[in-house]
C-alpha cells in the first residue's frame, strides 16, 4: 500500500510522537519509524527536521547523510583569495547519490592569465601546468550539468569557491538552473568547535571561565589565554608583540594597489575589487562612486588612488614596480 504524505497538522504531530518515540529508543532507524507511523521516509525525515532530530538509516554506523537528492562536494584551486577577481585553475567535484554511490570528476583549468607565484606556491600548479588545459568557458556547460537538480557542499563554499564559481559562470555567460542548498564543513567545524573566549579558557588554561562577559574578566582572562599560548606553543610562534602582529599578519598580494587591496592589478591596468564596480577598470568607474570613497571609511592610501583618478591621474605598472 502506497503511503500518503501527511498534512501540515499531521505532520507537526507526527513530530511530536517521533520525538517520544526517539527518546526512548535513540537506536531506532528511519524505516522502523516510518512502518510504525505508516509514513514514506520523506514524510519522517521532514518530521524529524521540525522535531529537530536526527535518526540514522539503516545499520550505518553513525552520521550517514540523509539525500533526497545527489549532493556534489567541490573545491576551487585559484588564481588567489578573491572571489571576484581571481580565476579557477582546477576544480574538482565528488557527487554522492542518496544511494550512496559516488562519482570523481576533476580538471585542471586555464584562467588566461599568469598565475601568481604565491598562489603556485600553495596549489603546486603553475602557468606550465595550465597552458594546454581547457578554459573555463570550455567546461562550464560540462559544470553545471554535472550540478543541476543537486545541492554543493565543500569546505568555505559559502564565501570562497561558490562565490567565485558563480563569477565564473557569469563570465561566460552560462547559467545555473535552479536553487542549490549549501552545505558548509566549515560553519559545521565552527558550529561544534567555536572560537570564543570561554573555549579559549578551556582549552589553554584547562578552567572555566567564571565572570564571563565582565570586562575585567575577560581581560584578566585573556592575559591567561596569551601567556598559556605562548607556553604551549613555545619555538612555534614568537614571543614579541612586534614579531607576533607581523606573523598574524600575511604578506600583501603584489598586486595589490592599497593595503586592504581595493585596487588591484589585473595586467597592466588597475580595477576595483569591491561593491558594484567589482572587476571594473578604474579608468571606467564615475567620479560619484571615488568620490563617495573619500567621504568613507577607506584606509588613506585607497583614498589617495581614488583622489588622483578623480583628477584624472592613474597607476601605471611601470611606477608600481
Amino acid at each position: 500500500m502506497r503511503r500518503r504524505s501527511p498534512t501540515k497538522a499531521e505532520a507537526k504531530a507526527l513530530a511530536e510522537r517521533i520525538a517520544a518515540v526517539v527518546r526512548k529508543d535513540p537506536d531506532i532507524e528511519r524505516k522502523a519509524l516510518a512502518e510504525r507511523s505508516g509514513c514514506h521516509l520523506n514524510a519522517i525525515r521532514d518530521a524529524l527536521k521540525a522535531a529537530g532530530l536526527y535518526v540514522r538509516r539503516g545499520n550505518a554506523p553513525g552520521g550517514p547523510m540523509i539525500l533526497t537528492r545527489p549532493l556534489v562536494f567541490f573545491d576551487l584551486e585559484t588564481t588567489g583569495p578573491n572571489p571576484v577577481l581571481d580565476r579557477i585553475v582546477q576544480i574538482a567535484c565528488v557527487k554522492v547519490k542518496p544511494d550512496g554511490t559516488r562519482t570523481e570528476w576533476q580538471s585542471l583549468v586555464n584562467p588566461k592569465m599568469p598565475i601568481p607565484p604565491r598562489a603556485s606556491e600553495i596549489h603546486g600548479i603553475t602557468d606550465e601546468a595550465v597552458k594546454t588545459a581547457p578554459t573555463f568557458y570550455e567546461i562550464a556547460r560540462s559544470v553545471e550539468n554535472g550540478i543541476r537538480g543537486c545541492d554543493l557542499a565543500g569546505y568555505n563554499i559559502k564565501r570562497f569557491d561558490w562565490p567565485l564559481l558563480r563569477a565564473e559562470f557569469a563570465r561566460v555567460k552560462v547559467k545555473p538552473e535552479g536553487e542549490y542548498l549549501l552545505v558548509d564543513a566549515l560553519k559545521i567545524f565552527h558550529h561544534f568547535a567555536p572560537r570564543t573566549l570561554d573555549v579559549a579558557v578551556e582549552t589553554y588554561c584547562g578552567r572555566k571561565h567564571e565572570g564571563a562577559h565582565d570586562a575585567l574578566a575577560d581581560a584578566r582572562a585573556t592575559v591567561d589565554v596569551l601567556e598559556a599560548q605562548l607556553r604551549k606553543h613555545s619555538g612555534q610562534m614568537p614571543e614579541t608583540p612586534a614579531e607576533i602582529a607581523a606573523w598574524l599578519t600575511p604578506p600583501r598580494d603584489p598586486d595589490d594597489l592599497d593595503d586592504e587591496g581595493k585596487f588591484r592589478w589585473m595586467g597592466d591596468a588597475v580595477v576595483v575589487t569591491f561593491g558594484r564596480h567589482a572587476g571594473q577598470p578604474l579608468q571606467k568607474v564615475g567620479p560619484k562612486f571615488l568620490k563617495w570613497m573619500l567621504g568613507a571609511d577607506f584606509n588613506d592610501d585607497a583614498k589617495a588612488i581614488a583622489k588622483e583618478a578623480l583628477a584624472g591621474r592613474f597607476p601605471t605598472r611601470k611606477e608600481a614596480a
